[in-house]
């Protein structure tokens, strides 16, 4: 039965100098670190995911699907915080099927595809990408 806060005491036994304080800020999750984990919703699990793997500064961080499952406001909340860690020099690779969410904070579109990849460049290129809209978009395109 363990709290956020007993969660972000171990990390921070772990890695002492993390800016936890500026993660949990900056995620929302001030008025959730008594709550149970188990209580969390959604949302706020994943904020808290999010906020304690941004806090140990990664060089690379990797977030497969992080906007699965979770209200627009979390996911553009989640989504603003990656792509400015990664404004701060860090490389963040983001997969997911959330089109809309991805290309707003994406630099660069990588497509997997049928055990390939393909590079397609920018979220402009997305659109002018014509297997991509075809055969990964379809009708929401």
């Amino acid at each position: 039965r363990k709290t956020l806060q007993h969660h972000l005491d171990a990390l921070l036994w772990y890695h002492p100098a993390a800016p936890v304080n500026e993660y949990v800020e900056r995620m929302d999750l001030g008025e959730h670190l008594r709550k149970l984990v188990r209580q969390l919703s959604g949302g706020e699990c994943r904020r808290a995911e999010i906020a304690m793997a941004l806090a140990r500064k990664p060089a690379c961080l990797i977030a497969d699907e992080p906007f699965a499952g979770i209200s627009p406001k979390d996911a553009e909340d989640i989504g603003n915080v990656l792509h400015d860690f990664s404004r701060q020099g860090h490389a963040v690779i983001v997969s997911g099927h959330e089109v809309p969410q991805l290309l707003s904070i994406a630099d660069d579109v990588t497509w997997m595809n049928a055990g390939t990849t393909v590079g397609i460049g920018d979220r402009l290129d997305v659109r002018m990408h014509d297997q991509f809209q075809r055969e990964y978009l379809g009708q929401w395109s």
